[in-house]
């Protein structure tokens, strides 16, 4: 259990986001001999799934009373409303960092 968590998670804005994987359906178990040397498949990684993945790591991992703090790009006006929750969760604060015109 963490009192915090504090990352800046991949948004795919300059390189595709990914994760491990593999992207066929038949996937094959990789022999025990090689595993060490083995680099796995990536497959693309969604914004979206990030960001639940992020809440989901964070609801399990965090005491109660914890916190996540992360970045989160975006190019338009948003309200609170508009940023991702978790049913364990609720959002503290959010803070506008953009730049004045």
């Amino acid at each position: 259990m963490f009192d915090a968590i504090v990352c800046d998670p991949p948004y795919g804005i300059r390189a595709g986001a990914r994760k491990a994987g593999s992207r066929k359906s038949d996937v094959k178990v990789v022999p025990t001999d090689i595993r060490v040397k083995h680099i796995p498949q990536t497959q693309p990684y969604a914004v979206e799934d990030v960001l639940v993945d992020l809440l989901d790591l964070a609801a399990q991992n965090l005491r109660l009373g914890g916190r996540l703090v992360f970045l989160l790009p975006c190019t338009y006006d948003f309200e609170d409303n508009d940023l991702p929750s978790h049913p364990v969760s609720y959002l503290a604060h959010s803070f506008d960092l953009s730049l004045p015109p």
